[in-house]
């Protein structure tokens, strides 16, 4: 027994000693929560983009054409000459270009600039302008190219050009 500060009798108690504190980190379901929710978020752009996908294409269909027994009638959109571009003489057609007109010398420069270039492999051409800075690739259809070009800051556009002469 032991006595209080008041002079009274207080029954011994057994005192256990402190736990000493864990060395092991308290585990925690953040992690759990996060790593769940990153994969159910995968799944729903995955999920996503297949839809897209599918909705996107076009459907292949097999028409059948009213005309299929008989003979085929070609009508020719395209040349069947190849025109040889050297010494002649065309105008751009888009938009944002006013007026602008090409003369193909035989050199293989473009209004006779060193900088601006053309080559012709049979109906293809390339033409480079500004050492490079833009390319226009086209098809060469009779009185008119096709062309698709690009430039080197990636700005894509797609125009023809018109023969002048």
């Amino acid at each position: 027994m032991r006595i209080s500060p008041r002079g009274t009798a207080v029954p011994r108690t057994e005192v256990l000693p402190a736990t000493k504190p864990s060395t092991q980190p308290a585990k925690s379901i953040v992690p759990w929560v996060i790593a769940g929710a990153a994969i159910v978020v995968a799944g729903v752009v995955i999920m996503a983009s297949l839809g897209i996908l599918m909705f996107a294409r076009k459907p292949v269909t097999a028409a059948v054409s009213p005309n299929a027994n008989k003979t085929p009638v070609s009508t020719p959109k395209e040349s069947a000459t190849i025109v040889n571009l050297a010494g002649t003489h065309w105008n751009d057609t888009y938009e944002n270009i006013v007026s602008k007109s090409y003369y193909f010398s035989p050199d293989g420069t473009i209004n006779n600039s060193s900088k601006d270039t053309w080559k012709q492999d049979g109906r293809t051409v390339i033409l480079e302008f500004n050492d490079g800075y833009a390319r226009y690739e086209g098809t060469i259809n009779g009185n008119q190219i096709d062309y698709k070009a690009k430039n080197k800051v990636n700005f894509e556009w797609t125009a023809k050009i018109i023969r002048a002469d």
